[in-house]
């Protein structure tokens, strides 16, 4: 998508930025690393950051907590709707909100004890998480399983077009593709 209001996440400063058309403001501050920002549109973004706690603005422009219950932090967060979001971190948690608050999906030391550093999501019934230790999880609709652990290499970042195309980055120039089979 294309937002008419542009955002920029500055990761060390833990500064929030919103481009109106002609100056730059901010609108959001922690004190701690940002780690990943998604957005359904120009006035829901969410932002992952090194804290349990995971950031919303809204088209108040006013970056809010939405706490996940978590006790610890997050590195990324995707979603395919404002009602279908979902946040993976430390110790392989991962969580979803469905616009009714935030649910725990995975036990903190359930199929992996590695962190998940991306989550990518194609559909409410098709997610991918990856991170450390090679582990590829995918979401079905219904639970997340372990799909593949490759050579235990950390992998950083998840992204498709689809169920069937789906692309994953790590560490030492790694790069997998997944094509549905």
């Amino acid at each position: 998508f294309r937002p008419t209001i542009k955002s920029i996440v500055e990761e060390n400063s833990g500064v929030i930025r919103r481009y109106n058309g002609s100056d730059w403001k901010t609108i959001a501050f922690t004190n701690s690393t940002i780690t990943s920002v998604w957005a359904s549109g120009p006035n829901d973004v969410w932002v992952a950051r090194s804290q349990p706690v995971l950031l919303h603005v809204d088209s108040t422009g006013v970056g809010g907590a939405s706490n996940t219950g978590s006790s610890y932090g997050f590195y990324g967060v995707n979603g395919t709707s404002g009602h279908d979001i979902w946040a993976v971190g430390q110790y392989g948690q991962i969580y979803h909100n469905d616009s009714t608050g935030w649910t725990k999906f995975v036990d903190a030391l359930g199929i992996t004890p590695y962190d998940l550093e991306a989550v990518w999501a194609a559909s409410t019934n098709f997610a991918v998480a990856v991170g450390q230790g090679g582990y590829i999880l995918k979401w079905n609709g219904s639970s997340w399983a372990q799909d593949t652990i490759i050579g235990g290499l950390t992998y950083r970042s998840v992204s498709g077009t689809g169920p069937s195309d789906v692309w994953s980055v790590g560490e030492g120039g790694t790069v997998v593709h997944y094509n549905g089979i």
